[in-house]
């Protein structure tokens, strides 16, 4: 009619359009210790952003990119759902995602809450176990501190990492 949509109305159709509320249910909502939760807008916006640039990447040499959170403001959540769009994304055939931080607590809670959201990272130990991690073909998401990898770096035994292979880096500074 002659009524112009409210900026309510553009609000609704962009979160309750089909297609962006399948993404949102399939992909973005998770359950954290048995509390459901749907990523924030800047979550959903980042991971999909993230995708659409390891697309565009596919041939070439993929490129690092930053995502800025602040303090509380779900960085780990967002780790968990950009983990899951790579290992559910057909054109990733052997995803394996290594998420690296600088202290034993950060480390604790990551794995804290992919397990709370259903999903088993490994943990490395030691050098040595991240080594043995990053060759077993059946480890998909994999925690370690950063300092682990010069242990790493040092064994012969280390496989070439393959183009499947995505590093997510929290606290790396």
């Amino acid at each position: 009619g002659d009524r112009l949509p409210t900026e309510q109305d553009r609000v609704l159709w962009a979160l309750f359009r089909p297609r962006r509320l399948l993404e949102l249910v399939y992909g973005y909502v998770l359950f954290d210790a048995g509390v459901r939760k749907i990523a924030r807008y800047q979550q959903f916006f980042a991971v999909q952003a993230t995708m659409r640039r390891i697309e565009a990447l596919r041939e070439g040499a993929r490129q690092g990119g930053v995502i800025w959170h602040t303090t509380g403001s779900g960085k780990s959540l967002t780790m968990v759902m950009l983990a899951k769009a790579i290992a559910l994304h057909p054109g990733i055939p052997n995803a394996r995602v290594m998420l690296v931080t600088d202290r034993i607590d950060l480390d604790d809670q990551i794995v804290g809450t992919f397990r709370a959201c259903g999903l088993e990272p490994e943990q490395a130990s030691t050098g040595e176990h991240l080594v043995q991690l990053l060759n077993d073909d059946k480890a998909h998401v994999v925690t370690t501190l950063i300092h682990k990898f010069e242990a790493a770096a040092k064994n012969r035994n280390l496989r070439e990492v393959t183009r499947d292979t995505f590093v997510l880096v929290d606290e790396g500074h």
